[in-house]
């Protein structure tokens, strides 16, 4: 793609200073206001994707929910400009990503430190939440640690590239997958669609998790893989990992890590509240059915009981209970056989898409071979060709010198000819006398 030059102008108020980054979707240049002479992030969109109608949408979207928020852990949209292409204009914040940081120095040492930034991102994340947002890309490329002005590190979250407004329509389609496979929630591998504020509290926790360990909790050779350690919770158990974890951190990871929603935090706050310590990290089983037990008469009022109706009682309760048993067992193995068809048929549905894009990609291999082939081919044709019109240019040369050799030559045997006698000659007899 072509891209934006140093000094270029847009809409007459920002001039292009460097590029920042590029990414699948768009391009980030840092860019100065010409009056104010401020700095600021500029995010283009790709020129190529720029002409998709439900693209742009996207990304104007992008732009309309950021300049919603306004909160100290958010980089806010401040600004759109248009001309010459159009772009987000955000708040520029010198450093690393959360990503950056944790490839250069692996996890944090210092867990106290790591608490305290992630706990600024689930503040950034839910402000977002209780204005109807929810991000579904959550990952740690999406927060950046800058400095505030006493040089502490600062986390903010910014990249709401497919988050979705509440209030508004769904600009995904049914059944598309958003977002990052590492990060994605159950729900989010089975469809956007499904996706809630529940589905960011998941990748919060493997954000944590990677904080913590140093290590990507669902990491795998595919995203077919990836998605099926999602969908089963398969992963280490972050006090496995290292070794005198604090309980309450790994406890909220695994509430985090839940795979169904109504098991995980529900809120952004209840999750920091159990990081700090100041709720549980895991729900609270409430007792069901605990029978009451029934007052006992007293002794005065109290008949004898009757030996057989006792026995008989037992033996009904008994036989009542058997019943029960088995029928808890039969609903039991129903239940799991449903379950295992259903993760089975989710496996075959992964399986069946992933041998489809192995199919798609060795037949765009198999296209572009054909195509290096008939260059190749066309290439030797025209090499061969215009050496067949070298040869023959080269003899005609040759020819054509080669003739006007054998010309220069007669002249030159022509001049060296010694002249005629003009002299008369007269034949002479016998004797040589005239």
């Amino acid at each position: 793609m072509s891209k934006l030059a140093v000094g270029t102008q847009l809409d007459g108020r920002y001039e292009v200073l460097r590029l920042l980054g590029e990414g699948g979707m768009a391009t980030v240049y840092l860019v100065r206001h010409l009056g104010l002479h401020s700095e600021h992030a500029l995010k283009v969109l790709n020129p190529e994707l720029y002409a998709l109608e439900e693209v742009r949408a996207r990304f104007l979207s992008e732009g309309r929910i950021q300049a919603k928020l306004r909160h100290p852990h958010v980089v806010p949209v401040t600004e759109i400009v248009t001309a010459p292409v159009a772009g987000l204009v955000m708040d520029y914040v010198p450093g690393q990503t959360l990503g950056e940081h944790l490839r250069s120095h692996g996890a944090f040492k210092d867990l106290a430190e790591a608490k305290r930034l992630f706990l600024q991102v689930l503040d950034g994340v839910g402000e977002a939440h209780r204005n109807g947002v929810v991000h579904r890309d959550l990952k740690p490329e999406n927060v950046i640690l800058g400095a505030d002005s006493r040089g502490q590190l600062l986390a903010r979250v910014t990249d709401f590239g497919i988050a979705r407004l509440d209030e508004g329509g769904r600009q995904t389609r049914t059944g598309a997958r958003m977002g990052t496979p590492y990060y994605m929630s159950p729900e989010q591998v089975r469809g956007a669609d499904k996706a809630d504020a529940r589905s960011d509290i998941f990748a919060l926790g493997s954000i944590l998790y990677e904080m913590v360990t140093g290590a990507v909790a669902f990491a795998a050779d595919s995203d077919f893989d990836v998605m099926q350690r999602v969908v089963s919770a398969d992963y280490a158990p972050p006090e496995r990992v290292v070794t005198g974890l604090e309980p309450s951190i790994a406890a909220c990871i695994q509430r985090a890590l839940s795979v169904k929603p109504e098991d995980r935090f529900q809120t952004c706050d209840a999750f920091a509240a159990a990081l700090r310590g100041g709720a549980p990290a895991s729900p609270v089983a409430q007792p069901v059915g605990t029978p009451v037990p029934a007052r006992q008469p007293s002794p005065a009022t109290s008949p004898a009981p009757a030996p057989s109706r006792t026995g008989g009682a037992f033996l009904v309760f008994g036989v009542l209970g058997v019943v029960g048993v088995l029928g808890l067992l039969l609903v039991t193995g129903a239940v799991g056989i449903w379950g295992w068809r259903r993760v089975e048929a989710r496996q075959e549905e992964l399986q069946a898409q992933a041998a489809a894009e192995r199919r798609a990609a060795e037949e765009a291999q198999g296209r572009a071979a054909q195509q290096v082939e008939a260059q190749r081919r066309s290439a030797s044709a025209e090499l061969e060709a215009t050496r067949r019109r070298a040869a023959e240019e080269l003899a005609a040369v040759q020819r054509q010198a080669r003739e006007e050799l054998a010309a220069a030559v007669e002249r030159q045997r022509a001049l060296q000819a010694p002249p005629p006698d003009p002299r008369p000659r007269f034949d002479d007899g016998p004797s040589g006398r005239r």
